[in-house]
């Protein structure tokens, strides 16, 4: 089962979630509060994101 999706509005407020880095360390987002963040995530399955970042 996938995580359920938010409906969001600029300047809302996002819903907290933890995902390992490229390290393996857990973050959230909340670490990151009051600070940018870009968020690139993609899937090892496609096949456009595997032609753009493991090449």
């Amino acid at each position: 089962m996938g995580a359920k999706l938010y409906i969001t509005t600029a300047g809302g407020n996002a819903v907290d979630f933890t995902f390992a880095d490229q390290n393996g360390k857990m973050v959230s987002l909340s670490d990151f509060k009051g600070k940018v963040v870009v968020l690139d995530i993609w899937a090892t399955w496609c096949a456009p994101c595997k032609k753009k970042f493991l090449t």
